[in-house]
């Protein structure tokens, strides 16, 4: 197949096809709506691994606080933080306890508002990074030595965050990069009509609020980096 050349015109063309289609949309069919999947149903806690755990409240902003779980150790090293993915909640992670707490690390695995128990509130993109902020400074308020672990989505968060803040390391699994999400899609897929993911982009990325620019952000985290 030739090569697409996109002129201004097919572009223009592209955009107001995407802001016709919409408007034709339900308010509700957003990417917020596509991609964030929390679940209030916990398949297990840290009591299932035979770790003693706090359960926590911690505040935000206003009125709004998230759930977190603190697995403490004696005279702990650090304390690691896994700031989460997009999907069900934070008893997804424990299988990560037994690689931190035997060797010395407390760990806090942290729900955003809107996922796990106790909460109803419609989770957003902007309001991840809000939270992950928020737990990641009630770490530090624990111990001079943070570690931030971000799985898949919360990858974005975690490198903001330790953009912002004096960490002692980061670690990536996976890191989602919701900019390149339709590409990769695409190849994965093996679609060869670039307009039609030149239009998803159109729809995809006015919708990513600034904190989940993985490739911005990373360039000023200075401290060491783990990415798998």
């Amino acid at each position: 197949m030739p090569g697409w050349v996109l002129t201004r015109a097919v572009v223009s063309f592209m955009s107001s096809l995407v802001v016709a289609l919409g408007g034709c949309l339900p308010a509700s069919v957003t990417l917020e709506s596509f991609f964030l999947k929390p679940s209030a149903e916990m398949a297990q806690s840290p009591a299932s691994y035979n770790y003693p755990y706090d359960e926590l409240y911690v505040p935000v902003a206003g009125d709004r606080r998230v759930c977190i779980w603190h697995v403490k150790t004696a005279n702990p090293k650090a304390v690691v933080v896994i700031i989460p993915g997009s999907d069900k909640n934070k008893s997804r992670y424990l299988v990560g306890l037994p690689v931190f707490v035997p060797h010395g690390y407390d760990m806090i695995l942290m729900d955003y508002e809107g996922y796990g128990t106790g909460t109803t509130a419609r989770p957003e993109l902007e309001r991840l990074s809000e939270d992950g902020y928020a737990v990641v400074r009630f770490a530090q308020s624990l111990h001079e030595r943070v570690v931030v672990f971000g799985a898949s989505a919360g990858g974005p968060t975690a490198v903001r965050v330790a953009a912002d803040l004096d960490l002692a390391a980061v670690i990536l699994e996976a890191p989602l990069a919701l900019q390149s999400e339709v590409e990769l899609w695409r190849r994965d897929q093996r679609v060869v009509i670039p307009p039609l993911w030149h239009l998803a982009n159109l729809w995809v990325h006015p919708q990513i609020p600034d904190s989940f620019d993985i490739f911005k952000h990373v360039q000023n985290v200075s401290e060491p980096k783990l990415i798998m």
